[in-house]
């Protein structure tokens, strides 16, 4: 009698994970993610902020899936400070040259309401 398989495939989608290592009755949540993703043709480079809380003090490993093995470096979130002015000058912009051809609702732009850091362990 031959063996017989059977080989299914599920398709998968996440973006990262949080593993609680100790204690492990603490409860850990992420409420929110901002990402700014660029490309230049030869390199990525991806700076991530991730807003989570947990009911008490607590070790964490965060967990994310990436093709390659990336150079990661401490960032600075003057980064989203800066892309939100960049965005909201090119969204003036184009309202003043809009405003020429017709008149309508104004684009809202974008705005940080809320930065804290934490803490990074190396």
């Amino acid at each position: 009698m031959k063996n017989k398989y059977l080989l299914a495939f599920s398709s998968v989608s996440a973006n990262r994970g949080m593993i609680v290592i100790y204690p492990r009755e603490v409860s850990v949540q992420e409420s929110g993610q901002n990402a700014i993703l660029a490309w230049n043709g030869n390199e990525e480079v991806i700076i991530l902020s991730t807003d989570a809380k947990s009911s008490e003090s607590t070790l964490v490993l965060e967990v994310l899936p990436l093709s390659s093995n990336p150079t990661v470096e401490e960032g600075s979130f003057d980064s989203f400070t800066k892309l939100t002015e960049i965005i909201n000058e090119k969204i003036r912009r184009d309202q003043k040259m809009a405003e020429g051809f017709s008149r309508g609702t104004k684009a809202p732009g974008i705005e940080i309401t809320f930065h804290k850091k934490l803490m990074l362990m190396t």
